[in-house]
Formats: C-alpha cells, sequence, structure tokens
C-alpha cells in the first residue's frame, strides 16, 4: 500500500494507546486497536528520506502523537511556524505530507492574519498534487474554507471545551469503528463542502471528521493529544 494511504490519517492514533475520557484514563477498545494495527502494519515503509511539513500555530513542545508517529516512521519532522514569519517554501518531491494544527487564529480572518493566505495556497497545492494533508481543528476549518464551505461559530451558539464523545457517520466507520472520546477545544466549527465526505459528529457540533478526494482529512477534535 503507498504510503499516501492512511499514514496520515492514524498519525498518533497508534495501537495500545489510551483514550482519555471524562471517566479518567481508558484503554483503546480492542476492536480500534486492531484496526489500527492493521492500517499500521500496511504502510511502507520508506526507503529514501521524506519531510513531514508540521504548520503549527503556538510554541507547544513537539511531542504530540502526529510527531511521533512521523518520528518513529523515519520521516524527518519540518516544523513551520507562519505566524512567527517562517516561508513555508516549496512543495517538492521531498514532502510526504502536511499537517495543519489548531490554534487561536479564525480561519477565514485572512485581512487581519495574513500569513494564513500563504496556508491556504500551501493546502491548494497539496489538494491539487494529492500530497497528503491533515487538518486539526483550526487546520480542520482552514481546510473547510479552502474547499468553499463556512467556517465560524455554530448558530447554537455551543462551543466544545473538554472531551467528548465523536461518533462514526456511516462513511467513517473505516475511520472510527467505535465511538471514542477526544479533546476538543473550540468556539468554531465548519460546514461539509460540496465534494467532501462527512465522516463524523458529536451530540454539539455535527460535523467533527471529513475527508475530501483520497488525502485529504479534517478533524475537528484532537485525535494527536496525549
Amino acid at each position: 500500500m503507498p504510503v499516501h494511504e492512511l499514514g496520515l490519517l492514524f498519525a498518533g492514533l497508534r495501537a495500545g494507546q489510551v483514550v482519555a475520557g471524562p471517566r479518567g484514563v481508558l484503554p483503546a477498545p480492542e476492536s480500534f486497536d486492531r484496526h489500527l494495527r492493521v492500517k499500521l502494519e500496511s504502510i511502507r515503509v520508506l526507503t529514501i528520506a521524506k519531510r513531514l511539513v508540521l504548520i503549527r500555530h503556538g510554541d507547544d513542545p513537539p511531542d504530540d502523537r502526529v510527531a511521533t508517529f512521523a518520528a518513529l516512521r523515519g520521516w524527518e519532522l519540518d516544523f513551520r511556524r507562519p505566524f512567527k514569519g517562517d516561508d513555508l517554501g516549496c512543495l517538492d518531491e521531498s514532502v510526504v505530507g502536511t499537517v495543519v494544527y489548531g490554534g487561536p487564529f479564525v480561519a477565514d480572518q485572512t485581512e487581519e492574519h495574513s500569513f494564513l493566505l500563504a496556508e491556504h495556497r500551501w493546502m491548494e497545492d497539496c489538494l491539487e498534487r494529492d500530497v497528503p494533508l491533515l487538518g486539526i481543528c483550526q487546520g480542520a476549518q482552514s481546510l473547510a474554507h479552502v474547499l468553499g464551505a463556512r467556517v465560524g461559530p455554530p448558530e447554537s451558539g455551543r462551543s466544545e471545551f473538554g472531551y467528548y464523545e465523536v461518533h462514526a457517520t456511516e462513511e467513517g466507520r473505516d475511520l472510527l469503528p467505535e465511538p471514542l472520546f477526544f479533546a476538543q477545544s473550540h468556539f468554531h466549527g465548519f460546514d461539509i463542502s460540496v465534494g467532501a465526505v462527512r465522516l463524523a459528529y458529536s451530540d454539539t457540533f455535527p460535523n467533527q471528521a471529513f475527508r475530501y478526494g483520497k488525502y485529504a482529512y479534517g478533524f475537528q477534535f484532537h485525535p494527536e493529544v496525549t
């Protein structure tokens, strides 16, 4: 199986990890564990150096599940912080994929935060060239925005801060065979763009995950949190 398939999708959700929920630390369900083990073992080990571009919106330590998974695969971790002036450079053959993390910025406020324009252009290039792309929280909202969907606060005025149970849609059962609790930290959400597939929901926010094409995913929740 090519590295494009599921390499980023399951970044950090490694077999044997635990899931923190409102009742404490819970072992990952066995079926989810088996599912991830099969997926991860199917990913081909790269024979040449590849870099994973990690777009951050803060100064958090680089020890989340995404970075850990990528390091174990032997990928070069290329952290970029455009909000601090970092240039994203060129999307060349060395890029195995991109992860756009969460942050405090509003995805469509490009006039106030011009660096978001560079991030959005990078994401558009990834989509055009079928480079695997994972957006988390704000990153998912940016991906939805790039695809033409509405982003912003829900009409309900509700938010999610803490751990919430996330359920798969029928199309998302390969991603999430059983409901799981994930960390959430957001006021805003996203609509599902034309051509995208809704994969997950919570009781508070109807759109928790989506896929666009084969290699682009957006997660409103935080699977990278340890």
